[in-house]
Protein backbone atom coordinates (compact mmCIF):
# COMPACT_ATOMS: atom_id res chain seq x y z
CA UNK A 1 0.00 0.00 0.00
CA UNK A 2 1.49 3.44 -0.70
CA UNK A 3 2.56 5.93 1.99
CA UNK A 4 -0.50 8.17 3.73
CA UNK A 5 -0.76 9.14 7.12
CA UNK A 6 2.17 8.74 9.17
CA UNK A 7 0.22 7.28 12.08
CA UNK A 8 0.43 3.89 12.73
CA UNK A 9 -2.27 1.29 13.38
CA UNK A 10 -2.72 -1.94 14.90
CA UNK A 11 -5.11 -4.59 13.75
CA UNK A 12 -7.69 -6.65 15.56
CA UNK A 13 -9.60 -8.68 13.41
CA UNK A 14 -11.52 -10.52 16.64
CA UNK A 15 -13.07 -7.66 17.84
CA UNK A 16 -16.87 -6.68 17.45
CA UNK A 17 -16.38 -3.04 15.11
CA UNK A 18 -17.41 -0.30 18.02
CA UNK A 19 -20.27 -2.71 19.01
CA UNK A 20 -20.89 -0.41 22.18
CA UNK A 21 -21.45 2.38 20.99
CA UNK A 22 -22.18 1.82 17.26
CA UNK A 23 -26.41 2.18 15.85
CA UNK A 24 -28.35 1.96 12.76
CA UNK A 25 -26.94 4.45 10.15
CA UNK A 26 -29.11 7.42 9.12
CA UNK A 27 -28.98 10.75 9.17
CA UNK A 28 -27.07 11.20 12.57
CA UNK A 29 -23.76 11.23 14.07
CA UNK A 30 -23.81 9.02 17.16
CA UNK A 31 -21.98 10.46 20.35
CA UNK A 32 -21.57 8.14 23.30
CA UNK A 33 -20.99 9.85 26.62
CA UNK A 34 -19.33 8.22 29.79
CA UNK A 35 -21.95 7.41 32.56
CA UNK A 36 -21.28 9.81 35.40
CA UNK A 37 -22.11 7.05 38.23
CA UNK A 38 -22.21 2.95 38.50
CA UNK A 39 -25.64 2.90 39.68
CA UNK A 40 -26.95 0.07 37.38
CA UNK A 41 -29.24 1.24 34.41
CA UNK A 42 -31.78 -0.29 32.66
CA UNK A 43 -30.77 -2.07 29.31
CA UNK A 44 -32.59 -2.22 26.13
CA UNK A 45 -31.83 -5.20 23.63
CA UNK A 46 -32.88 -5.40 20.14
CA UNK A 47 -32.95 -9.17 19.78
CA UNK A 48 -32.95 -11.11 16.59
CA UNK A 49 -35.91 -10.63 14.36
CA UNK A 50 -35.77 -14.09 13.24
CA UNK A 51 -35.02 -15.73 16.27
CA UNK A 52 -36.55 -19.65 15.20
CA UNK A 53 -40.20 -20.12 16.97
CA UNK A 54 -38.94 -22.99 18.91
CA UNK A 55 -36.36 -20.95 21.22
CA UNK A 56 -39.00 -18.24 22.04
CA UNK A 57 -40.03 -18.60 25.45
CA UNK A 58 -44.04 -17.12 24.97
CA UNK A 59 -44.21 -18.91 22.29
CA UNK A 60 -44.65 -16.46 19.67
CA UNK A 61 -43.83 -17.71 16.16
CA UNK A 62 -40.54 -16.56 14.28
CA UNK A 63 -39.46 -17.17 11.13
CA UNK A 64 -42.49 -18.23 9.77
CA UNK A 65 -43.77 -14.30 9.57
CA UNK A 66 -47.35 -15.52 10.97
CA UNK A 67 -47.38 -13.64 14.20
CA UNK A 68 -45.85 -10.30 15.82
CA UNK A 69 -42.01 -10.62 16.57
CA UNK A 70 -41.29 -9.39 19.86
CA UNK A 71 -37.14 -7.41 20.33
CA UNK A 72 -36.03 -10.42 22.22
CA UNK A 73 -32.51 -11.97 22.92
CA UNK A 74 -32.18 -15.44 24.28
CA UNK A 75 -28.55 -15.18 25.39
CA UNK A 76 -29.26 -11.31 26.71
CA UNK A 77 -32.31 -13.02 28.85
CA UNK A 78 -29.89 -15.93 30.16
CA UNK A 79 -27.37 -13.49 30.90
CA UNK A 80 -29.78 -10.89 33.05
CA UNK A 81 -30.91 -13.98 34.96
CA UNK A 82 -27.06 -14.97 35.58
CA UNK A 83 -25.84 -11.00 36.03
CA UNK A 84 -28.65 -9.13 37.95
CA UNK A 85 -27.90 -5.72 37.71
CA UNK A 86 -24.92 -5.80 35.90
CA UNK A 87 -24.15 -4.12 32.75
CA UNK A 88 -23.66 -5.68 29.31
CA UNK A 89 -20.52 -7.06 28.34
CA UNK A 90 -19.91 -4.42 25.90
CA UNK A 91 -19.05 -2.35 28.57
CA UNK A 92 -21.15 0.62 28.48
CA UNK A 93 -25.05 0.85 28.94
CA UNK A 94 -26.08 0.30 25.15
CA UNK A 95 -28.31 3.41 25.29
CA UNK A 96 -25.75 6.03 26.38
CA UNK A 97 -25.69 7.47 23.38
CA UNK A 98 -26.54 11.28 21.96
CA UNK A 99 -27.47 11.84 18.29
CA UNK A 100 -26.19 15.14 16.90
CA UNK A 101 -26.97 16.56 13.12
CA UNK A 102 -24.92 15.20 10.21
CA UNK A 103 -23.26 17.81 8.11
CA UNK A 104 -26.12 19.85 6.16
CA UNK A 105 -25.41 20.89 2.85
CA UNK A 106 -27.24 24.23 2.85
CA UNK A 107 -24.55 25.43 5.46
CA UNK A 108 -21.27 26.85 4.46
CA UNK A 109 -18.33 25.61 5.95
CA UNK A 110 -18.08 28.41 9.22
CA UNK A 111 -21.65 27.91 9.76
CA UNK A 112 -21.46 23.87 9.16
CA UNK A 113 -18.37 24.44 11.56
CA UNK A 114 -20.64 26.04 14.41
CA UNK A 115 -23.23 23.98 14.46
CA UNK A 116 -22.02 21.12 15.21
CA UNK A 117 -19.42 22.13 18.01
CA UNK A 118 -23.00 23.95 19.51
CA UNK A 119 -24.42 20.03 19.34
CA UNK A 120 -21.42 18.50 20.67
CA UNK A 121 -21.39 21.09 23.59
CA UNK A 122 -24.89 20.35 24.09
CA UNK A 123 -23.88 16.83 24.31
CA UNK A 124 -20.62 17.48 26.19
CA UNK A 125 -22.81 19.36 28.96
CA UNK A 126 -24.70 16.41 29.73
CA UNK A 127 -21.72 14.06 30.55
CA UNK A 128 -17.79 13.49 29.54
CA UNK A 129 -18.10 12.67 25.88
CA UNK A 130 -16.49 8.96 25.41
CA UNK A 131 -15.90 9.11 21.50
CA UNK A 132 -17.56 10.21 18.01
CA UNK A 133 -18.25 7.69 15.63
CA UNK A 134 -18.84 9.13 12.22
CA UNK A 135 -19.11 8.04 8.90
CA UNK A 136 -17.54 10.41 6.65
CA UNK A 137 -20.28 8.95 3.75
CA UNK A 138 -23.62 7.80 5.26
CA UNK A 139 -24.64 4.97 3.13
CA UNK A 140 -27.73 3.44 4.40
CA UNK A 141 -28.78 6.70 5.35
CA UNK A 142 -29.12 8.19 1.73
CA UNK A 143 -25.50 8.80 0.37
CA UNK A 144 -24.67 11.75 2.52
CA UNK A 145 -21.19 12.77 2.22
CA UNK A 146 -19.33 15.06 4.95
CA UNK A 147 -17.65 18.11 3.52
CA UNK A 148 -13.42 17.88 4.43
CA UNK A 149 -14.39 21.20 6.48
CA UNK A 150 -16.93 19.48 8.75
CA UNK A 151 -15.09 16.39 9.41
CA UNK A 152 -12.03 18.68 10.23
CA UNK A 153 -13.91 20.52 12.80
CA UNK A 154 -15.20 17.51 14.62
CA UNK A 155 -11.84 16.35 14.84
CA UNK A 156 -10.19 19.28 16.24
CA UNK A 157 -13.35 19.02 18.60
CA UNK A 158 -12.16 15.59 19.74
CA UNK A 159 -9.08 16.30 20.58
CA UNK A 160 -9.75 19.50 22.48
CA UNK A 161 -12.49 17.84 24.95
CA UNK A 162 -10.38 14.27 24.88
CA UNK A 163 -12.52 12.29 23.22
CA UNK A 164 -11.77 9.32 20.81
CA UNK A 165 -12.82 9.81 16.87
CA UNK A 166 -14.02 6.76 15.29
CA UNK A 167 -14.21 6.49 12.21
CA UNK A 168 -16.98 3.67 10.77
CA UNK A 169 -15.60 2.87 7.03
CA UNK A 170 -17.75 -0.02 6.17
CA UNK A 171 -19.27 0.54 3.39
CA UNK A 172 -17.38 3.52 1.80
CA UNK A 173 -13.74 2.53 3.10
CA UNK A 174 -11.38 0.34 0.59
CA UNK A 175 -11.17 2.70 -2.30
CA UNK A 176 -15.03 3.16 -2.56
CA UNK A 177 -14.47 6.75 -2.77
CA UNK A 178 -11.34 6.85 -4.30
CA UNK A 179 -8.61 6.85 -1.72
CA UNK A 180 -8.29 4.18 0.50
CA UNK A 181 -9.91 5.18 3.83
CA UNK A 182 -12.55 7.78 2.85
CA UNK A 183 -11.48 10.60 5.29
CA UNK A 184 -8.26 10.99 3.18
CA UNK A 185 -9.14 13.92 1.56
CA UNK A 186 -9.98 15.86 5.01
CA UNK A 187 -6.45 15.17 6.21
CA UNK A 188 -7.51 14.43 9.43
CA UNK A 189 -6.58 10.93 11.48
CA UNK A 190 -9.23 9.04 13.31
CA UNK A 191 -8.16 6.70 16.51
CA UNK A 192 -10.18 3.47 15.81
CA UNK A 193 -11.46 2.88 12.07
CA UNK A 194 -13.63 0.27 11.40
CA UNK A 195 -13.56 -1.36 8.04
CA UNK A 196 -15.22 -4.47 7.09
CA UNK A 197 -16.94 -5.70 3.19
CA UNK A 198 -14.96 -5.09 0.72
CA UNK A 199 -11.63 -5.36 2.96
CA UNK A 200 -11.47 -9.05 1.81
CA UNK A 201 -11.42 -8.52 -1.84
CA UNK A 202 -13.03 -11.56 -2.88
CA UNK A 203 -16.82 -11.36 -0.92
CA UNK A 204 -15.47 -13.86 2.01
CA UNK A 205 -16.51 -12.17 5.61
CA UNK A 206 -13.95 -10.21 7.41
CA UNK A 207 -13.82 -7.45 9.57
CA UNK A 208 -10.74 -5.33 10.87
CA UNK A 209 -10.57 -2.93 13.68
CA UNK A 210 -7.48 -0.49 13.29
CA UNK A 211 -6.40 1.48 16.36
CA UNK A 212 -3.41 3.32 17.66
CA UNK A 213 -1.04 1.40 19.42
CA UNK A 214 -1.44 2.99 22.99
CA UNK A 215 -5.42 1.99 22.96
CA UNK A 216 -4.58 -1.40 22.48
CA UNK A 217 -4.78 -2.06 26.05
CA UNK A 218 -6.04 -5.54 26.43
CA UNK A 219 -3.79 -8.53 27.77
CA UNK A 220 -3.45 -11.66 26.27
CA UNK A 221 -6.62 -13.82 26.65
CA UNK A 222 -8.58 -10.73 27.97
CA UNK A 223 -10.77 -9.78 25.22
CA UNK A 224 -11.57 -13.32 23.75
CA UNK A 225 -14.78 -15.11 21.90
CA UNK A 226 -16.11 -17.28 19.69
CA UNK A 227 -15.67 -14.05 16.77
CA UNK A 228 -12.46 -15.34 15.32
CA UNK A 229 -10.82 -14.78 11.54
CA UNK A 230 -12.54 -16.29 8.68
CA UNK A 231 -8.63 -17.79 7.06
CA UNK A 232 -9.67 -17.89 3.55
CA UNK A 233 -10.55 -14.00 4.17
CA UNK A 234 -6.99 -13.14 5.26
CA UNK A 235 -5.22 -14.55 1.76
CA UNK A 236 -7.65 -12.50 -0.30
CA UNK A 237 -7.33 -9.69 1.68
CA UNK A 238 -3.79 -9.66 1.80
CA UNK A 239 -3.65 -10.66 -2.06
CA UNK A 240 -5.91 -7.69 -2.63
CA UNK A 241 -3.48 -5.09 -1.07
CA UNK A 242 -0.68 -6.34 -2.93
CA UNK A 243 -3.09 -6.47 -6.37
CA UNK A 244 -4.82 -3.47 -5.86
CA UNK A 245 -3.00 -1.12 -3.30
CA UNK A 246 0.84 -1.45 -4.68
CA UNK A 247 0.57 1.79 -6.51
CA UNK A 248 -2.01 4.55 -7.43
CA UNK A 249 -3.94 2.90 -10.41
CA UNK A 250 -6.97 1.77 -8.20
CA UNK A 251 -7.35 5.21 -6.66
CA UNK A 252 -7.03 7.06 -10.43
CA UNK A 253 -9.74 4.46 -12.38
CA UNK A 254 -11.80 5.04 -9.27
CA UNK A 255 -11.73 8.93 -9.03
CA UNK A 256 -12.23 9.01 -12.96
CA UNK A 257 -15.17 6.59 -13.01
CA UNK A 258 -16.93 8.62 -10.15
CA UNK A 259 -16.33 11.88 -11.89
CA UNK A 260 -18.36 9.74 -15.23
CA UNK A 261 -20.83 7.83 -13.09
CA UNK A 262 -21.55 11.47 -11.28
CA UNK A 263 -21.90 13.38 -14.85
CA UNK A 264 -24.39 11.00 -16.29
CA UNK A 265 -26.56 11.02 -12.90
CA UNK A 266 -26.57 14.70 -13.21
CA UNK A 267 -27.37 14.24 -17.11
CA UNK A 268 -30.35 12.46 -15.50
CA UNK A 269 -31.43 14.39 -13.00
CA UNK A 270 -32.14 17.42 -15.14
CA UNK A 271 -33.80 15.57 -17.69
CA UNK A 272 -36.10 14.09 -15.33
CA UNK A 273 -36.26 17.06 -12.84
CA UNK A 274 -35.02 15.27 -10.12
CA UNK A 275 -33.26 16.39 -7.10
CA UNK A 276 -29.10 17.08 -8.01
CA UNK A 277 -27.01 13.50 -6.98
CA UNK A 278 -24.55 13.17 -3.92
CA UNK A 279 -21.83 11.36 -3.92
CA UNK A 280 -17.66 10.48 -4.09
CA UNK A 281 -15.39 7.94 -6.22
CA UNK A 282 -17.94 4.82 -6.98
CA UNK A 283 -20.99 5.65 -4.10
CA UNK A 284 -23.61 7.59 -5.55
CA UNK A 285 -27.34 8.61 -4.52
CA UNK A 286 -29.93 9.90 -6.92
CA UNK A 287 -33.01 11.48 -5.03
CA UNK A 288 -36.54 11.46 -5.97
CA UNK A 289 -39.34 13.20 -4.45
CA UNK A 290 -42.30 11.15 -5.11
CA UNK A 291 -42.42 8.35 -2.44
CA UNK A 292 -42.11 5.07 -4.02
CA UNK A 293 -40.55 6.05 -6.84
CA UNK A 294 -36.65 4.93 -6.09
CA UNK A 295 -37.65 1.27 -5.05
CA UNK A 296 -40.26 1.06 -8.88
CA UNK A 297 -36.53 2.46 -10.64
CA UNK A 298 -34.77 -0.43 -8.74
CA UNK A 299 -37.37 -3.19 -9.97
CA UNK A 300 -37.45 -2.03 -13.92
CA UNK A 301 -33.58 -1.55 -13.78
CA UNK A 302 -33.66 -5.49 -12.02
CA UNK A 303 -36.04 -6.85 -14.84
CA UNK A 304 -33.67 -5.06 -17.41
CA UNK A 305 -30.23 -6.98 -15.74
CA UNK A 306 -29.12 -4.40 -13.27
CA UNK A 307 -29.18 -4.56 -9.24
CA UNK A 308 -29.16 -1.49 -7.58
CA UNK A 309 -30.57 -0.43 -4.43
CA UNK A 310 -32.27 2.50 -2.03
CA UNK A 311 -31.32 4.24 0.61
CA UNK A 312 -32.54 7.08 2.50
CA UNK A 313 -35.12 7.07 5.70
CA UNK A 314 -37.68 6.82 3.48
CA UNK A 315 -36.48 4.65 0.91
CA UNK A 316 -36.29 8.17 -1.27
CA UNK A 317 -32.67 7.39 -2.47
CA UNK A 318 -31.12 4.96 -5.60
CA UNK A 319 -28.00 3.85 -4.59
CA UNK A 320 -25.51 3.40 -7.10
CA UNK A 321 -22.24 0.96 -6.00
CA UNK A 322 -20.74 -0.34 -8.85
CA UNK A 323 -18.08 -2.41 -8.62
CA UNK A 324 -14.26 -0.55 -8.69
CA UNK A 325 -13.21 -2.85 -11.34
CA UNK A 326 -15.97 -2.09 -13.78
CA UNK A 327 -14.59 -1.58 -17.14
CA UNK A 328 -15.99 1.06 -19.75
CA UNK A 329 -18.88 -1.03 -21.76
CA UNK A 330 -20.16 -2.03 -18.43
CA UNK A 331 -20.64 1.13 -16.94
CA UNK A 332 -22.13 2.64 -20.33
CA UNK A 333 -24.45 -0.57 -20.73
CA UNK A 334 -25.26 -0.09 -16.89
CA UNK A 335 -26.16 3.42 -16.97
CA UNK A 336 -28.17 2.99 -20.37
CA UNK A 337 -30.21 0.74 -18.22
CA UNK A 338 -30.54 2.77 -15.25
CA UNK A 339 -32.22 5.52 -17.62
CA UNK A 340 -34.54 3.40 -19.25
CA UNK A 341 -35.64 2.38 -16.03
CA UNK A 342 -35.74 5.83 -14.63
CA UNK A 343 -37.58 6.98 -18.12
CA UNK A 344 -40.52 4.33 -17.02
CA UNK A 345 -41.07 5.42 -13.58
CA UNK A 346 -39.63 8.68 -12.54
CA UNK A 347 -40.61 10.37 -16.79
CA UNK A 348 -43.97 8.93 -16.53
Amino acid sequence: MPERASTAYRCRTEMPCAAAIRAADGSEVLAAARSTDDAPRPVRHAGSRRTPSRHRPDGQPGDDNTGPRRPWSLRHDRQARRRPGRQPRAGVPLQHTVPVPYDDPADDDEQAAARLALSLDGAAARAPVAAVVVKTVQGEGGVNPARPAWLRALAAWTRGHGALLIVDDLQTGCGRTGPFFSFEPAGIVPDIICLSKSISGYGTPMALTLMRPEYDVWRPGEHNGTFRGYNPAFVTAARALEVFWSDGTLQARTTASGEKVGRALTGLAQRYGLPAPRGRGLAWGLPFDRPGTAREVCRAAYRAGLLVETAGPQDEVLKILPPLTIGYEQSEKGLGILDEAIASTAGR
